[in-house]
């Protein structure tokens, strides 16, 4: 359903009214949902996706140089990334896009609303 995720580090976050998580190879992924992160050893956070800042929040910042183990999307949309020290689930809405990933070659796949998945295949060159 996705692109194999794993061994991608991430690079880079921002709040831009989504939590915007940028990989060592320029793929995106925007969670817009409700999402939360579980870090290791701690229990579950729901994170405000919705803030536009260049701070990261406390939650946030130690995901910066971890790297993807798995990510998989459940049959409902939901989104499930585990990195080494963490997790970050993202729900899919009802009434809204929940998540989008975006490759360096055009690639993207969107969590439509109601969890049905559109997918685009890399830009023709």
């Amino acid at each position: 359903m996705i692109p194999d995720m794993t061994g991608k580090t991430i690079e880079m976050i921002r709040f831009n009214y989504s939590l915007a998580i940028w990989t060592n190879d320029n793929w995106q992924l925007d969670l817009a949902g409700i999402t939360h992160i579980t870090l290791e050893g701690r229990s579950p956070v729901e994170i405000d996706t919705t803030l536009c800042q260049d701070e990261l929040t406390d939650e946030v910042r130690p995901l910066l140089g971890q790297a993807i183990t798995k990510a998989a999307v459940s049959t409902t949309g939901d989104l499930a990334i585990t990195l080494n020290h963490a997790q970050l689930e993202v729900k899919a809405g009802d009434d809204h896009e929940a998540w989008q990933l975006s490759g360096p070659d055009g690639e993207m796949v969107v969590c439509m609303p109601g969890g049905e998945l559109a997918v685009w295949g890399p830009r023709g060159v």
